[in-house]
């Protein structure tokens, strides 16, 4: 199955085959004024189903993302919420909401998904020690057994290497996986960058979340040496949008039909309704009544 994130109000109507995601995973007033927008247009939207995705949430805005996560609740088809944020999935837990609640990837880390750890840092240590850095934090007992009491139904997870391969321990444990299509996240940042950079007060920055930017590698880590020009390259294909740099990436061989969902960042491909078709029919994007 296939779900689309971040389409734009106009296009919801055109894919009710699909699931859509709407709020931010990367801003908090982002998030509220999505949801609250297309909640006003409840009644035009009856036939489609909604997945909410929220973000990491500062003490000052949390009363105010939860508030906006239960009105749409009350208002859409919301068949499930993708949470960032330890404090609102705890509070979602105790409300009992017929809502299937996704463990969301922000919280699950992983080194695999910073580049250069992956290809410069590490390529000396065995593989067991590797391994432990690089796959992500969710294959662990108590960790699940936490997960499962807060009604948590699934984990929303980057496509790479190790994620792969942990894709059939992760139904052993009784979860679902939800996994990207096209990003992996390379970094999330405390603030908004651009917000903080321009003297943007946070009440007038949503602007900023509709603008993609491209960053380029000037310096390396630590000691490193100035980066080489394949050390840019390795960098080169990324997208900063609020404060989170996504790594665009293509992985064709990774096993999507084994997941529950493959979720499309809508951002970062043709806006053509004919691709969008393709990649529905290509990754199985008609809707599941489970769902």
């Amino acid at each position: 199955m296939l779900s689309l994130r971040y389409l734009t109000l106009e296009m919801i109507d055109r894919y009710d085959d699909c699931i859509i995601e709407i709020g931010s995973e990367s801003c908090s007033i982002k998030c509220c004024s999505e949801l609250e927008r297309i909640s006003k247009e409840y009644k035009r939207f009856r036939n489609i189903k909604f997945r909410i995705v929220t973000p990491k949430v500062p003490q000052a805005r949390f009363s105010s993302v939860l508030e906006s996560v239960l009105n749409a609740y009350e208002k859409l088809n919301v068949c499930g919420i993708i949470v960032n944020d330890y404090g609102i999935l705890y509070e979602l837990s105790r409300l009992n909401l017929n809502v299937q609640l996704i463990f969301g990837r922000l919280l699950v880390r992983s080194e695999e998904y910073e580049h250069n750890y992956k290809k410069r840092v590490h390529p000396e240590e065995k593989v067991d020690m590797l391994n432990c850095y690089l796959y992500p934090s969710i294959l662990h007992k108590k960790k699940i057994e936490l997960l499962k009491k807060m009604n948590v139904h699934g984990v929303e997870l980057s496509p790479s290497d190790s994620v792969k391969d942990m894709v059939e321990n992760i139904h052993d444990f009784g979860l679902d996986v939800y996994i990207h299509y096209n990003t992996l996240v390379g970094a999330v940042g405390r603030a908004c960058t651009y917000a903080k950079n321009s003297n943007i007060s946070p009440e007038n920055c949503s602007f900023l979340c509709d603008t993609i930017h491209h960053i380029k590698l000037n310096r390396m880590y630590g000691t490193f040496p100035e980066p080489s020009e394949s050390d840019v390259n390795m960098f080169a294909n990324n997208a900063v949008v609020g404060n989170i740099v996504y790594f665009l990436i293509e992985y064709e061989s990774f096993p999507y039909a084994k997941c529950r969902d493959t979720i499309v960042d809508t951002r970062f491909i043709p806006s053509e309704e004919a691709y969008i078709r393709m990649l529905i029919k290509k990754l199985g994007g008609i809707i599941d009544e489970d769902n």
